[in-house]
This record gives C-alpha cells, sequence and structure tokens, in this order.
C-alpha cells in the first residue's frame, strides 16, 4: 500500500510549532533575564541612597538622581518605593547571607566555626553598618506596612536557615536554629547601634558577645 505523505507532513508540522515554540520560550527567558538584571541595576544604585537616608527620607526622584535614572524608568521597573526597597533588601540580605556561608564554609571544625562567624559578623559590622541599619528600618515598617511583611518572613527564614547550618558546623541540634537566631540577632543589633553611635568598643564587645552566646549552644 503506498504512503500518502501525510503522517510525515504532520510530524514536520509539529516539528517547526515545537521550533517556534522553544524560539518564544527562549526570548521570553532573555526578556525575562534582561529585566531582572536591570532591575538589579537600579536596586543596587538605590542601596547607595537608602543606606545614607533611610526608608523615610528617601524618594525615586533621590534615587533618580542618583542612579542617572529617571524617575519613570524606575517606575517601569518598580512599582513603587515600596517595591523598590523590598528588592533592595532583599539583594543585600542575599549577599550576606552568601557571605557568611562562604566563611563558615572554610571551618576545620566547631572552634574554628565560631572563630570565623563571630569574626565575620564583627567585620559585616565595620564594613556595612549603613547597610544593616536599612533592615532594621524595613523591618520596623513592617509592623506599619503590610508589603514589607511577606519579605520581612521570606528574609528571616533564610537567616534561620543560615543560622541552621552554623550549628551543624558546630554539631549543635539544628532544631536550636530559631533559638539561636533570635539571641543572634538582638545581640547583632544592640552592638551594631553601638558601634554607629560611635562606640569604639562596639566591635570588641560584640565579639565577646557572641563567644558567649555561642557558647550557650555547644
Amino acid at each position: 500500500m503506498a504512503a500518502d505523505g501525510s503522517g510525515a507532513t504532520t510530524e514536520e508540522g509539529t516539528s517547526r510549532a515545537s521550533r517556534k515554540l522553544a524560539r518564544l520560550e527562549k526570548k521570553s527567558r532573555e526578556r525575562d533575564e534582561r529585566r531582572e538584571a536591570k532591575r538589579e541595576e537600579l536596586a543596587r544604585s538605590a542601596l547607595l541612597t537608602l543606606q545614607e537616608l533611610g526608608y523615610a527620607r528617601t524618594s525615586l526622584r533621590d534615587v533618580a538622581e542618583q542612579s542617572g535614572s529617571s524617575v519613570g524608568l524606575i517606575h517601569y521597573y518598580f512599582e513603587d518605593k515600596e517595591d523598590l526597597i523590598a528588592h533592595c533588601v532583599r539583594l543585600y540580605k542575599r549577599d550576606f547571607i552568601a557571605e557568611v556561608d562562604a566563611v563558615v564554609a572554610q571551618a576545620t571544625g566547631p572552634d574554628h566555626a565560631v572563630e570565623l562567624f563571630v569574626e565575620g559578623m564583627a567585620e559585616s559590622v565595620r564594613q556595612h553598618a549603613s547597610l544593616h541599619r536599612l533592615w532594621d528600618d524595613l523591618h520596623a515598617q513592617a509592623m506599619f506596612e503590610p508589603r514589607f511583611q511577606e519579605p520581612v518572613r521570606e528574609l528571616e527564614e533564610k537567616l534561620i536557615a543560615m543560622i541552621g547550618r552554623l550549628l551543624v558546623k558546630l554539631e549543635v541540634d539544628v532544631s536550636l536554629a530559631v533559638e539561636a537566631y533570635l539571641c543572634i540577632h538582638a545581640a547583632f543589633h544592640f552592638h551594631l547601634f553601638q558601634h554607629i553611635a560611635g562606640d569604639p568598643h562596639a566591635l570588641t564587645n560584640l565579639r565577646e558577645r557572641m563567644h558567649s552566646l555561642l557558647a550557650r549552644f555547644r
């Protein structure tokens, strides 16, 4: 029986449709990647303004001037100031968590992990105090601004997971991660404030307090 070629035609049509769909999906991914890259570029530029002025005193015009962009361009990539600030803090905390994880990963044992973590916390305050206070600012604003609540919950979950990874290095029960996070968070931000307020002993006191706290969990 002679073949009429309809099967081959159908397969060829399906193949063309699949290739077209693949091209469209690739273009969509590339468009999304370009958009996300631009959002990150604007957010990182905005961080320079936010860390100096804080949430309340920063306007989109301030961010536009800092980034060399227009307010209209920022609105194209972000719904409003709150959307931009939430994205900024996500980026900053993502970098912070990655830095802490990288430092702790170098530990050769529990004692070494403690030393690396404590020194990392002190160094982070020394280098990035203005960024850390932005997290405090957003955390406080979340009490009043519902749109900040989900980003804050998301970031705290990631910070708790970071502390959980530290506890694994310390050979401590990871179920204590929340309790350890609460203690470390309170101590960190107490001494952060002291450092910002000009206390010359703030970082030394932070190191001592962190050592004392971590010793309680071992």
